[in-house]
């Protein structure tokens, strides 16, 4: 499991630090060779929020359902919302492709 935790280290100004790397190249870094199933267009990699963590089955990628609406709905030139999610809960979240398809979140 990944950690953010503070390793109590100060001896390292910003401008030593590496660049961020985009969310799919810091997970696929942090998590080592897991294969994990990603959404295939990199414009979704915003709406990634993390891996998800199941007891006696595989991580997945976990993807905010309303940021991928919002992604969607430009991509269709702000059409209505419902034919949005219509959409996106057909064609994105009801292609499942195995114990590693990803989920998606309804952050409140």
């Amino acid at each position: 499991m990944h950690s953010d935790l503070n390793t109590g280290s100060t001896d390292s100004s910003p401008s030593e630090l590496p660049p961020r790397l985009n969310r799919r190249e810091e997970i696929l870094e942090d998590y080592g060779d897991r294969e994990f199933l990603f959404l295939s267009e990199s414009e979704y990699d915003e709406a990634i929020i993390g891996v998800a963590h199941r007891i006696g089955q595989e991580d997945v990628i976990a993807y905010d359902y309303n940021k991928v609406c919002e992604i969607v709905q430009k991509n269709m030139n702000n059409a209505d919302i419902m034919e949005v999610m219509e959409y996106v809960e057909f064609n994105i979240m009801g292609a499942y492709v195995g114990e590693r398809t990803p989920i998606f979140v309804d952050v409140v």
